[in-house]
């Protein structure tokens, strides 16, 4: 049975970290590996998470605006069913992703946690006839960006608190 230090290590080296000892570590940089001390690297995650809160809460208020803009729409080109169920399934996801942020997640301005919620339940309280098509079209992709950059914020985080715990030593 391996112990918890072994295992340790083989997390850390399917990110690209070897572990050298509790203060140094290698990195795979540029198809080579780089020694630093680990104090080095979990500022350099730290700053690739920040980094990436920045770009996730920029996206939510994109998508918000997107969701809120009321601007009157004259012709409608026809949008297909699928399309259509793609759109509505999107905002369900994210009305779930936003309840669950919510909890979990700090936002540089706390009303939009709020504010994204309600956007959402009012989308899905509206018939898809009054969005207009780039919206319908853009959503979906929002949503991937999304999901995106929320993953790889845990996997910073996971490798950042592996990190923590191997500088303990």
């Amino acid at each position: 049975m391996e112990n918890t230090w072994d295992i340790l290590v083989k997390e850390l080296a399917i990110y690209g970290i070897k572990l050298i000892n509790s203060g140094t570590c290698s990195i795979l940089y540029d198809k080579r590996f780089i020694k630093l001390p680990i104090r080095n690297i979990l500022g350099s995650v730290k700053k690739r998470t920040i980094h990436n809160g920045k770009i996730f809460e920029g996206l939510w208020r994109t998508l918000v605006e997107l969701l809120n803009n009321e601007e009157s729409i004259d012709e409608r080109p026809p949008l297909d069913g699928i399309t259509i169920k793609l759109f509505i399934n999107t905002l369900k996801d994210l009305l779930n992703f936003s309840v669950f942020l919510a909890e979990h997640f700090n936002f540089e301005g706390e009303q939009l946690k709020e504010k994204i919620i309600e956007i959402i339940r009012k989308s899905l309280n509206k018939d898809y006839i009054q969005f207009d098509r780039e919206t319908i079209l853009f959503v979906p992709n929002y949503k991937i960006s999304l999901d995106w950059t929320f993953r790889e914020i845990s996997r910073l985080s996971y490798v950042r608190s592996m990190l923590n715990f191997v500088s303990f030593g």
